[in-house]
């Protein structure tokens, strides 16, 4: 079944989201950088941080 989303990401609601957390692949996620180091390393991959609006979301979606 395909989502409409890019390879290596997934519908969560109205968005697509990575399957893993940065680095992806299933590799442990990176931990202990700023916001805007965060934000730099999204944006070099052509990606973005979630908004704090999608971020909420997705777990008032999975509480439910």
């Amino acid at each position: 079944m395909t989502t409409g989303c890019p390879a290596g990401m997934v519908r969560h609601a109205a968005w697509c989201i990575d399957a893993y957390e940065y680095p992806g692949h299933n590799l442990p996620p990176t931990v202990n950088v700023t916001h805007a180091e965060a934000a730099k390393r999204c944006a070099d991959r052509g990606a973005r941080l979630c908004t704090p609006r999608e971020w909420e979301g997705m777990f008032t979606l999975n509480s439910e």
